[in-house]
């Protein structure tokens, strides 16, 4: 994410709970995430929608799955630059 004033993005973590003590559904909420992020970041936008839709189906209120599609939404309508480096801008605090 590239915050306000930032001309470098800022990863931001989930964390999860303590090693040995995540849910299972947790788990496999993470292992469906990371290739929809990873499609998110190449712009395959079907194939992030489809992951994120399928973290949806795992945890039904999961923010960020839900984050991510509507900024899919947002990026089908107006595609980022040619340089575009996967974060997302911020325009206001």
């Amino acid at each position: 994410m590239l915050v306000v004033g930032k001309s470098e993005p800022e990863r931001i973590f989930e964390l999860l709970g303590r090693k040995g003590e995540v849910a299972t559904d947790r788990l496999q909420l993470r292992d469906a995430f990371v290739p929809a992020l990873i499609a998110y970041r190449g712009q395959q936008w079907e194939a992030a929608a489809s992951g994120f839709r399928e973290c949806l189906s795992i945890i039904p209120d999961d923010p960020p799955s839900k984050i991510f599609l509507e900024r899919i939404g947002h990026f089908r309508a107006q595609p980022p630059a040619g340089d575009w480096n996967g974060a997302w801008s911020l325009t206001m605090k």
